[in-house]
């Protein structure tokens, strides 16, 4: 018999291909008729036939594409994210908090990243950058004073200088140095400026990742400072009395990393 194709592909069939169990976190859905479901507040009596916003939309007289925003998805990523390091923050007696950060290289639409911070203040949710453009962007948002402001990329005098500008308005700004000359552009700026942002480190790990992004870890990386450079730098920041500025450390292994054991082995390196 000559079935259309469309017609033996079932809702099973679409759950099966896509993959929606397992990647939709709780977010999206297929409903009985085929439709993709959207339900931002994961529940299902309250899901979204993203079909039919299309539809409607089309005999209001829009046109495709279309996009749709749904905030509160943002929203529950954030408060998951948050809760998690509470739960293991009582559970293990750690004696401070876990301050958040959104890399806005990931998105730099003013409502994502706006909806992102507000829904976030509560949990002190705050920004990393990584251009003088970007750190510019970052001042201007409304974040709450916990709220870091954190400084990666390339760093030129006009990057630094805007750093001790978002300082001085109030902001929790940590500059990370990844060069060794970086250091002495601080101590240059430390020479002109009265407030400085806090200062940290990357630091190159032998330890390497897995997956995808291997090469781009491990002592063959192209950023961050080895052991010796770090002691140098430190040296560097002590001598000049900023020593007290330093509140950072920080490292990369890769991306997607999925054995545990990889992750143990970079954290125990770094605490040495």
């Amino acid at each position: 018999m000559n079935v259309p194709a469309t017609d033996r592909f079932t809702v099973e069939d679409a759950i099966n291909l896509y993959g929606l169990d397992g990647w939709g976190n709780g977010y999206l859905a297929v409903g009985t008729d085929g439709h993709l479901l959207v339900t931002p507040s994961r529940d299902p009596s309250r899901a979204i036939d993203v079909m039919r916003i299309v539809e409607d939309m089309g005999r209001r007289g829009f046109k495709t594409p279309l996009l749709l925003r749904f905030p509160q998805l943002l929203e529950g990523q954030v408060h998951e994210l948050a809760n998690a390091f509470s739960n293991a923050i009582r559970e293990f007696n750690y004696p401070d908090r876990y301050l958040p950060v959104f890399p806005i290289k990931v998105n730099q639409q003013r409502q994502v990243v706006e909806g992102l911070v507000t829904s976030g203040w509560k949990h002190g949710l705050g920004i990393e950058v990584g251009s003088r453009p970007e750190l510019l962007a970052a001042i201007g948002l409304a974040t709450s004073p916990d709220a870091l402001l954190i400084c990666n990329g390339f760093k030129d005098p006009d990057y630094l200088s805007s750093a001790s500008l978002a300082s001085r308005l109030g902001k929790q700004v940590v500059v990370v140095v990844e060069k060794p000359f970086e250091v002495d552009q601080i101590l240059e700026m430390a020479k002109e400026e009265e407030i400085l942002p806090r200062i940290g480190f990357r630091i190159r790990l032998q330890s390497k990742g897995s997956g995808k992004w291997e090469k781009s870890s491990g002592f063959a990386s192209k950023f961050g400072l080895t052991t010796l450079q770090l002691m140098r730098a430190l040296e560097k920041l002590d001598a000049a009395g900023l020593s007290r500025n330093i509140a950072l450390l920080h490292f990369h292994i890769g991306s997607q990393i999925t054995e545990i054991r990889r992750l143990k082995n970079a954290f125990k390196e770094a605490a040495r």
